[in-house]
């Protein structure tokens, strides 16, 4: 199984070869961010499983430079089935836990936090690429399901229901 970060790779690299810097810059301006070391060391892994290639080309005055290209291997593990499948995870956070305290200011708190996320959001989504705007739109819709469930929480908190792990 490949991870996430390494499907983001080999999708930007199916358009067209590129260098990991210039690979870099492309994840970055879409949804998914990462640092540059993660995106070396990912193209080195991928690289090493005969995923890619790479071939260093010479530069007057300047390092060489590394061009990645996708191999046939490659694009079949990014078109396979078994990535195409839709999983989903329920991960534990931070308000399950508080959940457990019983207490509504957390989650008072916490609905604030949701709105103003929302918000920020909902500015920066007009001027982004139409891939990054879903992107934003499913976390703004993940953000007012947080919100709506943190006013069910604090209401039944407040009529006094304790939760026990």
């Amino acid at each position: 199984m490949i991870g996430n970060l390494e499907v983001v790779v080999l999708a930007n690299l199916l358009e067209s070869e590129a260098t990991g810097y210039d690979l870099t810059k492309k994840i970055n301006q879409s949804p998914w961010k990462s640092s540059h070391q993660q995106i070396y060391r990912t193209l080195l892994k991928l690289k090493n499983r005969g995923y890619l290639t790479c071939q260093e080309v010479n530069q007057t005055n300047k390092p060489d430079k590394k061009v990645y290209k996708i191999t046939p291997k490659g694009s079949s593990v990014v078109s396979s089935k078994k990535l195409q499948s839709a999983t989903i995870k329920i991960q534990q956070d931070e308000a399950y836990s508080r959940l457990t305290l019983g207490d509504p200011q957390y989650f008072i708190d916490m609905h604030s936090e949701l709105v103003k996320k929302i918000s920020e959001l909902t500015k920066i989504r007009n001027d982004s690429e139409p891939l990054t705007q879903l992107a934003i739109d499913r976390k703004i819709n993940l953000l007012h399901a947080d919100v709506e469930w943190c006013k069910y929480v604090v209401r039944t908190l407040s009529n006094g229901i304790r939760v026990a792990a």
